[in-house]
């Protein structure tokens, strides 16, 4: 038996932040375990979809960011061409010279595990039982990662060409397809960031048809040079938001607030957001998404034959050779996550707003700390559903609890992964007394966070909602 502290399920950009954060803060052994041979190109190809809006310096490990990768590479744009390549690239860097070298972490490639630690080699059969001394750490459940045995919940007719993300390079270099009209099925970041794809890709708005359940709002992704604005601007921002949350009536008037301060933004013209979608888009890419207007509001999809849809609400014709792009969710994707930290077992998640590898890198400070299960995880709430109020409170109040743990704001102030939470907690760590700016930001919290709360048990939207 080979004896691990940790034991990761899963190699991928989150896995690769929390044990980057394990071996810079401890002593600690880890086994990265996966089922690909090299780096898994299946969940890395699909992380593009989680990071592809996510700015350069906030992805990735925090010792060597992909900012850092890209600057050594000579990289300037803000947004490459091929992310995706990018960040296969960047990934097998960190792998092979930063994680590897430690000699503290062993990787089991092209293995299936079986649960608690037990593996078996895909090539030989050869079964193997690993130990982990302080838990097992599922990376695999995490938004940008897609079960490569995914069932599409509804029916297809023989001929009928549908595809999921990855598969899309292959489907257009397919010599038998000619492709008259792109049905993007499904409104998330995946089908948002599919549809961006199609339009980077040349295809005109006119042949894209977008089937969207409900209508979300988006995080607005500043560009580079607006993130360099000064201090007290982000300050000033942040304070702006929270008088928003602090006064609004209800979710509705709490969304058109902070589309008037420019912090989110719709994506289609003529129809009102029901919901809010935790993912970024430029202002520009927002108006490129508005300018598809053939969105279709009809329900889920339950059928699809040669020569249109059946959807919940009636049927719709496709013209000419459709080809369909599945970027719908297994039912995984819509449970609620589990706690982060269970007896031996820590699950990664989403608990900083569309901050993934933060995320990722903040459960590992959190559990190199000698705190109670239960202490953990109330450091580490998971972002949950689609209702704006409940994931702006749960960032909030995971945000709070940070500043207030002395560790924890201590390895704030080193993390280069969210550059406004490592500069106020510097400034924290530096001064007896709270600066100026960040005093009225905590004055006008408690009021946001109740306000927040309020809106919640209001029930004018449920707590949580499927796209």
């Amino acid at each position: 038996m080979d004896i691990f502290d940790y034991i990761i399920i899963g190699k991928n950009i989150d896995s690769l932040a929390f044990a980057d954060t394990i071996l810079v803060g401890s002593d600690a052994t880890i086994a990265i375990i996966d089922d690909e041979k090299a780096m898994n190109r299946l969940r890395c190809d699909m992380a593009t979809f989680q990071y592809s809006r996510v700015p350069d310096e906030s992805v990735g490990i925090g010792s060597y960011t992909f900012e850092d990768w890209r600057t050594a590479n000579h990289q300037t744009n803000e947004k490459s061409l091929d992310r995706a390549a990018d960040l296969q690239a960047y990934l097998s860097h960190v792998l092979d010279h930063v994680i590897l070298p430690s000699k503290r972490v062993q990787v089991f490639d092209r293995v299936e595990h079986f649960g608690s630690g037990r593996i078996k080699s895909i090539e030989t059969g050869n079964v193997r039982d690993l130990l982990a001394r302080c838990s097992i750490v599922d990376a695999t459940r995490l938004p940008n990662n897609f079960c490569k045995s995914f069932i599409p919940c509804f029916s297809i007719a023989p001929g009928v060409q549908v595809v999921r993300p990855f598969n899309l390079d292959t489907a257009l270099n397919s010599s038998t397809i000619a492709v008259d009209t792109f049905c993007v099925l499904g409104g998330g970041r995946t089908g948002t960031e599919m549809v961006l794809t199609l339009l980077d890709r040349g295809v005109p708005s006119r042949k894209i048809r977008w089937v969207k359940s409900r209508e979300p709002w988006m995080l607005a992704l500043a560009t580079k040079s607006e993130r360099a604005q000064s201090l007290s601007d982000q300050n000033a921002i942040q304070q702006e938001c929270l008088k928003a949350m602090a006064y609004a009536q209800n979710p509705e008037d709490l969304c058109l607030r902070l589309e008037n301060l420019g912090v989110i933004v719709r994506t289609s013209v003529g129809q009102s957001p029901s919901c809010f979608l935790p993912h970024m888009v430029t202002h520009l890419d927002a108006e490129r998404l508005r300018q598809v207007y053939h969105v279709i509001r009809k329900g889920h999809v339950h059928a699809i034959t040669e020569i249109g849809m059946v959807l919940s609400r009636g049927v719709v014709p496709m013209p000419g050779k459709a080809l369909y792009l599945d970027c719908t969710g297994d039912e995984s994707t819509r449970s609620p996550p589990s706690p982060v930290f269970q007896k031996g077992r820590i699950n990664l998640a989403e608990i900083r707003l569309c901050h993934p590898s933060f995320s990722a890198a903040i459960i590992a400070a959190i559990a190199l700390q000698d705190l109670s299960i239960e202490e953990k995880n109330k450091l580490s709430v998971p972002m949950m559903g689609h209702h704006v109020a409940n994931l702006f409170l749960t960032s909030l109040l995971n945000q709070h609890a940070w500043f207030h743990d002395d560790n924890l704001r201590t390895w704030l102030a080193d993390c280069r992964l969210d550059s406004w939470m490592q500069t106020s907690a510097r400034r924290l760590n530096a001064s007896p007394r709270i600066p100026q700016d960040l005093s009225t930001i905590r004055k006008i919290l408690p009021r946001a966070i109740i306000n927040l709360e309020s809106m919640i048990q209001q029930g004018s939207a449920p707590a949580q909602q499927i796209i």
